[in-house]
């Protein structure tokens, strides 16, 4: 798995945009779900550099969910990483989020008492 400290200072190191400083444990987690996929990370610190950071103060804050909609804007890129990560750890992103289905027999058992 990629050291996210070292992803973290190449972040900052890339455009200037952000310093180590501002780089807090919630931009770690965030930066830990993308398994060791690079590419994946290039292109989220490539659209991160190209924006409009004028008046935000806390920018560790910005970075954390700017994460958070860049992995709801490309969903297949997180994929494939999180697919080699399920493989290598037996656990992906999916594992923490995914509900099972509801159970038909209680179902149709409420809706039997109920009508």
């Amino acid at each position: 798995m990629l050291n996210i400290i070292d992803v973290a200072i190449f972040a900052s190191n890339r455009g200037e945009i952000i310093k180590d400083y501002d780089i807090d444990n919630r931009v770690c987690e965030q930066l830990r779900s993308f398994s060791d996929d690079i590419t994946s990370i290039d292109s989220l610190f490539n659209e991160f550099n190209d924006s409009d950071l004028t008046g935000v103060v806390n920018k560790g804050a910005f970075l954390c969910n700017f994460i958070k909609q860049w992995k709801l804007r490309n969903p297949q890129q997180l994929k494939s990483s999180s697919n080699d990560s399920q493989s290598s750890q037996g656990f992906g992103e999916n594992a923490r989020t995914h509900k099972p289905d509801p159970d038909e027999a209680k179902l149709k058992q409420i809706i039997e008492r109920t009508g």
